[in-house]
């Protein structure tokens, strides 16, 4: 793959099972921390609940030097017991995805819209959270088509999406307005906590309209 002029390839070879950065160990930045090498060379790690504690500590970090070597693991789909997500396990691609979120470098942003397509339901949830975090507005759209795909074999996935609009904001109060008359309750009601936070008064007459809805939660 490559994204704003920067190779970031995975791969599978000499006996690999599992993706990893396609960047030498060596080729770390001798400027970073002790700690962050540190978890970066976990990356590398033939323990998938190693290179997946070691994603989500570099997302802590938010050291934008690790950028590279978090997109090297994103094909890393190895379920894990260890953490969880809407009840479902992580991966080391999806820690990484939520890592970069938490990052916030541009150059992740094509990536993480591609990745809401992704056969892994584990890593369409994690790029919807980042996504969320980053508050790109140009993820309004593909956020919306992906809380509109009621196909999605997980309705987390689905909740995710219109948690992340209203992470948002502004941008996405037209779509989040559309889901108060999504049929999932649920669905309806983290949009209407979504409107209330972003208060915009286009969002007052499609919140008295949902005082009247069928599901107590949603009308409180």
């Amino acid at each position: 793959m490559v994204l704003a002029g920067i190779c970031f390839m995975v791969f599978v070879s000499g006996g690999l099972s599992y993706a990893q950065p396609n960047i030498p160990k060596e080729k770390i930045p001798s400027d970073v921390s002790p700690d962050v090498k540190k978890q970066i060379e976990k990356l590398y790690s033939s323990d998938p609940i190693e290179r997946a504690e070691a994603a989500n500590v570099l997302g802590n970090m938010r050291v934008k030097a690790a950028v590279p070597f978090l997109i090297g693991i994103l094909d890393d789909h190895t379920r894990l017991k260890w953490g969880f997500i809407d009840g479902t396990p992580t991966s080391p691609c999806t820690e990484a995805a939520l890592s970069l979120g938490e990052i916030k470098d541009p150059r992740t942003f094509d990536l993480l819209i591609a990745a809401l397509n992704d056969k892994d339901y584990n890593m369409r949830v994690g790029a919807a959270e980042a996504l969320g975090k980053i508050k790109d507005p140009r993820a309004v759209e593909p956020l919306f088509t992906a809380l509109k795909n009621k196909n999605d074999s997980n309705y987390a996935m689905r909740l995710r999406a219109v948690v992340a609009l209203g992470e948002i904001g502004g941008p996405a109060v037209e779509p989040l307005i559309a889901a108060l008359k999504d049929e999932e309750y649920r669905i309806r009601e983290k949009a209407v906590k979504a409107l209330g936070e972003i208060k915009d008064p286009r969002t007052v007459e499609p919140l008295i309209a949902a005082l009247k809805d069928d599901d107590s939660d949603v009308r409180e």
